[in-house]
């Protein structure tokens, strides 16, 4: 049967029947008749996207998931791991910016004391 609602307290069903080539079957939480195939049920997980390659010659077709880019494996059940090389790459050469500026600063600062002083002397 289908049913719709018509308002707040009210539905309407009819009787449906699936054509030969389809099956009565549930896709993306709803039920109805959809042509059997291997994304049908949507074997994906974690938001990952189901995408049916033709088989060659007779076979049947395959699916494959095209996962976010937070996730992988076959069927989206692995989460990526972050590249924490590259974080401590940034981190390092931001540390190092900051230690050679520093350095630099209190450098200048003890050569500038100490020009003032001497001219205070030749005076």
């Amino acid at each position: 049967m289908n049913c719709t609602c018509i308002d707040t307290s009210s539905v309407l069903c009819y009787f449906m029947k699936c054509k030969p080539e389809e099956k009565c079957t549930t896709a993306n939480q709803i039920l109805g008749c959809y042509i059997p195939s291997s994304c049908l049920e949507n074997p994906c997980q974690n938001g990952g996207t189901c995408m049916e390659t033709p088989g060659v010659g007779n076979a049947t077709s395959i699916s494959s998931c095209l996962c976010p880019s937070t996730h992988t494996g076959l069927y989206c059940e692995d989460e990526k791991e972050a590249n924490t090389a590259v974080i401590y790459i940034v981190i390092g050469v931001v540390v190092g910016v900051f230690v050679i500026s520093l350095v630099f600063i209190v450098v200048a600062y003890f050569y500038l004391k100490s020009r003032k002083r001497n001219i205070r002397l030749l005076d």
